[in-house]
């Protein structure tokens, strides 16, 4: 992902989402990683809400992004976002299993 906002200038800041980690604080997701640059090496840290997750799934849903995803990756990517999607349903349906059995205990 690169980041840019009109007060860095020309500067881009690149932050590999695939190498961050990520913790759970409060009710919010934090990501941890780093932003390599010609001119920077800094530690970053992304806080994510419920409601910024909301955004980037309707954001994944877009036609244009769709679009662009088909294009780029072809059947490949269908299947790894049915497989993501499987992975998320499982897991998903674990922590909700849990959630489940403590209240039964209770």
């Amino acid at each position: 992902m690169w980041l840019w906002s009109k007060g860095l200038g020309r500067l881009v800041l690149p932050m590999d989402l695939g190498r961050s980690t990520v913790d759970v604080e409060q009710e919010r997701l934090i990501l941890r990683g780093q932003i390599i640059a010609p001119k920077v090496n800094w530690d970053c840290t992304t806080s994510l809400y419920e409601e910024d997750l909301k955004g980037f799934i309707g954001i994944l849903g877009d036609r244009n992004v769709i679009r662009y995803l088909v294009k780029k990756e072809g059947i490949r990517f269908l299947g790894e976002l049915l497989s993501l999607g499987w992975r998320f349903m499982f897991l998903y349906l674990r922590v909700e299993g849990r959630k489940w059995s403590t209240r039964r205990k209770a």
